[in-house]
């Protein structure tokens, strides 16, 4: 037997949990073996390892792809029969401009043709949709269309453009869909009522049945429970919520199940934990199945076709480069969850409109997952994994008692009127932004490791999402937010102070000892600093308190940090406190935990706040500015 062959035949001895226990206690040293479990936003607690008894109790690996319940898709080949499309949301001030995009895109790769109607371009003529489409076969390239809150007005015009233009409407494929559920808890408000736009769906429903049988008419978007700062299973949960309603609705005016399902997609955004959006995906396969069938529906009607878009929620001003490789990791999270299209965000999205360069490589991520990751040409991968199994189960289960609770308010749009759904929103919102202002969650360049010096990316929109108040709003709308916003108003506010005085906010670290004494709080104290636009001025140790007390009067700051060992404060602090308090009167900080009674004399001496791992470093920071009046 060769090398090659022998080293294919060995396996490692079968090891038990309890062994695998006891090994990771021991390197744990003494800490309890319970600081190895995570728990997430969704309310699920991960454990550091998953084995084959996780699955025990799930039906997971008793189907296959392309078998329902379709947590493993709708194909049995699945990518190797077809990709999913490569779609790119596109904008432009005029009907020419985007026409423009669409073809120098479709001309580098891209697959569907993605538009937002109503922002950016409005279309309210044929002339329009002539001067869209130009030069454009739509029966080679599949739609979709995002008609917001209806989409009869538009399909209205699409077919008088198509029978001039001697379009086959039966050969279209894709999505010209509304969501008048999402639509109205993003703004709040409906062009319409309820029941009207309803009608408008089933009659679209009917125009699709009889003109246009391979386009999809509903679309069902997560992303406005998303980048409000839902969890994946509320997204999941509030997504399948609306859906309901919209089957009832049209089942109300007439038409079968078999005649709705076929005609939604539904669109989810794709966040940063990479295996709970895989998961979150594999149980929407499933719990969709699960629905349609409980209304009756046949095993085509209970196929989900799915889009996703890389997070917006995620995504930073700051250091935005960072940004390509946060959608990187979200797009493979879609593809291996097993979306049907998917939209990949440019890095520059949060603070202006996408230019040719970050198109380019927001398309081409795509491009390398399909044809250089190979990610085309194999069927689940996740399929069997131990944890995405049971994650797939958590999620599924987890979403499934949240869509049953907005059922027992009435369904979606009475949920949203109660404020039952925002509510649960700004509950995970809340926690969200808890963690990232003590930077227990971390958010690169933003509010860690930011860098001062880096040169912004030119601006041309505000860099904030917001929403327009109403006092005739029919629901408390769900507020469009990014993760990073906190601390990006923080940088703003130092910009600005710089603009205005030449330099940013500065504080002074006071190091005591040597450098070995000092360096690990300084250190961590200038990153602290740095995220929120501050300046650090270093005075070096090994320096006497006398000589150290001059060196402070000296400089132009009046906030400053003690950075050393805790015994050394004891020796430095107080008689240098009370010396430059009599000249005049400063902020003074300790970097580190300290023991309840020193703390307790250090802030009688005059010490504000002792700054550490633990610290809220956004509040602080926030209050710091405030007194400082840089803003």
């Amino acid at each position: 037997m060769n090398n090659v062959e022998q080293f294919k035949s060995q396996s490692f001895p079968s090891v038990d949990y309890d062994t695998w226990k006891n090994e990771a206690e021991k390197s744990l040293k003494g800490r309890p073996f319970d600081k190895l479990f995570t728990n997430t936003y969704e309310g699920i607690q991960l454990k550091p390892l998953y084995t084959k008894q996780d699955l025990e109790k799930s039906h997971a690996t008793n189907s296959l792809p392309g078998e329902e319940p379709f947590r493993r898709g709708t194909s049995a080949l699945g990518y190797k029969q077809k990709p999913w499309y490569i779609s790119q949301e596109l904008t432009g001030e005029s009907c020419e401009e985007l026409n423009q995009l669409l073809r120098e895109e479709l001309a580098r790769g891209l697959s569907m043709i993605h538009i937002v109607l109503n922002e950016g371009v409005q279309i309210h003529s044929i002339k329009e949709i002539n001067l869209l489409f130009k030069g454009i076969s739509l029966i080679e390239v599949p739609l979709l269309i995002d008609t917001q809150s209806t989409s009869l007005p538009f399909l209205s015009l699409f077919q008088q453009y198509c029978e001039q233009e001697e379009i086959d409407t039966k050969k279209l494929v894709g999505t010209v869909g509304m969501d008048p559920l999402g639509y109205l808890a993003k703004t709040g408000n409906l062009p319409l009522e309820l029941t009207k736009l309803l009608d408008h769906m089933v009659d679209s429903i009917k125009w699709s049945e009889r003109a246009a049988p391979h386009l999809r008419v509903i679309l069902v978007n997560g992303q406005p429970y998303h980048n409000g700062g839902a969890s994946s299973v509320q997204e999941l949960a509030f997504a399948m919520a609306t859906a309901t309603d919209y089957i009832r609705a049209c089942i109300e005016r007439g038409l079968q199940i078999d005649a709705i399902a076929p005609k939604m997609t539904f669109s989810f955004s794709i966040g940063s934990n990479m295996f709970m959006e895989i998961a979150k995906l594999r149980a929407a396969k499933e719990m969709w199945s699960t629905i349609i069938k409980a209304f009756g529906g046949n095993r085509d009607s209970q196929k989900m076709n799915i889009h996703a878009r890389t997070s917006a929620f995620t995504k930073t001003v700051f250091d935005p480069y960072v940004n390509m490789l946060r959608s990187t990791t979200e797009a493979f999270a879609a593809a291996i969850g097993g979306v049907d299209s998917l939209h990949v965000s440019a890095f520059d999205e949060p603070f202006r409109q996408p230019d040719s360069f970050s198109r380019r490589i927001a398309r081409n991520t795509q491009l390398i997952l399909q044809e250089e990751a190979h990610l085309k040409h194999i069927v689940d991968p996740a399929g069997g994994s131990w944890y995405v199994e049971t994650l797939t189960d958590q999620v599924g289960q987890k979403a499934w008692t949240l869509f049953q609770e907005v059922e027992s308010e009435g369904g979606m749009f009475k949920a949203l009127q109660k404020g039952f759904i925002q509510e649960k929103i700004n509950f995970v919102y809340e926690n969200r932004m808890t963690n990232v202002k003590n930077r227990t969650d971390k958010i690169v360049g933003t509010n860690m490791y930011a860098n001062l010096q880096e040169t912004l990316v030119h601006q041309d929109k505000n860099i904030t999402f917001s929403v327009k108040k109403d006092e005739h709003l029919l629901v408390e709308p769900v507020p469009t937010r990014r993760i990073s916003e906190p601390f990006e108003a923080l940088r703003m506010n130092a910009i600005s102070y710089k603009e205005k005085n030449g330099f940013f906010p500065k504080i002074g670290l006071i190091n005591i000892g040597s450098i070995t004494d000092f360096k690990p709080r300084a250190d961590f104290i200038t990153g602290f600093f740095e995220v929120g636009g501050f300046q650090l001025e270093k005075i070096e140790g090994n320096t006497s308190k006398e000589e150290l007390v001059m060196k402070v009067a000296n400089m132009d700051i009046d906030t400053f940090v003690f950075c050393g060992k805790d015994e050394d404060y004891q020796e430095y602090v107080e008689p240098m406190i009370s010396k430059l308090n009599a000249r005049k009167q400063y902020r003074f900080y300790i970097a580190g935990k300290q023991l309840a009674q020193s703390e307790k004399d250090f802030k009688e001496l005059g010490v504000l706040d002792f700054i550490h791992m633990k610290s809220n470093c956004y509040e602080l920071l926030a209050s710091l500015q405030a007194d400082m009046g840089v803003f």
